[in-house]
């Protein structure tokens, strides 16, 4: 039995849950809208590093145990990446931009996450405009070994699993690069660190040594210049006693 007034709770506890939904989506648009300038900004001063998204993709934990050698040669032409928030505030495309190469034809590779209303996916990609014999899958559709560039011709996930290049890029690689760019220089230095630690370490152990064999010999030097003295002091007694009985013979022989 339904008691008085909770029905009409049971609504506005749902028109609630509803007006905080809108107002995440207001704020994440708004948000994006916002950091799209700097976003922009951002990726022209990257523009000077060079290889800046290559050398992330290929350090990033996910994506770059998805790099064939063949696909690092051809990121090696890779000059910027885009991950866009579409209008509804919940699609979003991402776009790798490539310099002329002998690859192929295409100047942008681009894929786009399309929700709508009812939250379904729909995604639009393009085949990529492969240069003769440069491509991954041949025209029978046999595929050369896997690759990375086959993701931008995925329309639909045949295993049914999350697409996790497209959250790696959009939800980590994206929002902080620079991590992965830092990685393996910080590795390196601490490598270096700890090799330079380890050959303070024996120098300073080959120090103690040489102090312990230097203070032994010390030592030694120290015994034998007291041997000698004690030898010469015992010399110059006996040369004293002698003298003395010298003399005290020839002052008998006077009287």
């Amino acid at each position: 039995m339904v008691k008085f007034g909770e029905r009409g709770i049971s609504e506005a506890l749902l028109l609630a849950v509803k007006f905080q939904t809108i107002q995440v989506e207001l704020e994440r648009k708004k948000f994006n809208e916002m950091c799209k300038p700097l976003y922009a900004q951002r990726n022209e001063a990257i523009r000077s590093a060079g290889e800046f998204w290559p050398t992330v993709l290929r350090r990033h934990p996910t994506l770059g145990k998805l790099l064939s050698k063949k696909d690092q040669k051809i990121l090696k032409h890779m000059v910027s990446l885009e991950v866009e928030v579409l209008e509804d505030g919940k699609s979003h495309s991402i776009t790798f931009y490539f310099s002329p190469n002998s690859y192929f034809e295409d100047e942008k590779l681009i894929k786009i996450y399309c929700i709508d209303e009812k939250n379904n996916l729909n995604i639009i990609c393009q085949p990529i405009k492969w240069k003769k014999g440069k491509g991954t899958i041949l025209d029978d559709g046999h595929d050369m070994g896997g690759s990375f560039f086959n993701w931008f011709s995925e329309a639909v996930r045949d295993d049914g699993q999350v697409d996790e290049i497209d959250e790696a890029i959009k939800d980590d690689l994206w929002q902080d690069p620079f991590r992965y760019y830092k990685y393996e220089v910080n590795t390196m230095s601490s490598s270096s660190e700890e090799e330079n630690e380890e050959e303070v370490n024996k120098m300073s152990s080959s120090s103690e040594e040489k102090t312990e064999e230097e203070v032994i010999d010390a030592m030694d030097l120290s015994c034998e210049e007291e041997e000698v003295l004690d030898h010469e002091e015992v010399s110059d007694i006996g040369d004293g006693d002698e003298n003395s009985g010298d003399t005290a013979t020839n002052a008998d022989e006077e009287n």
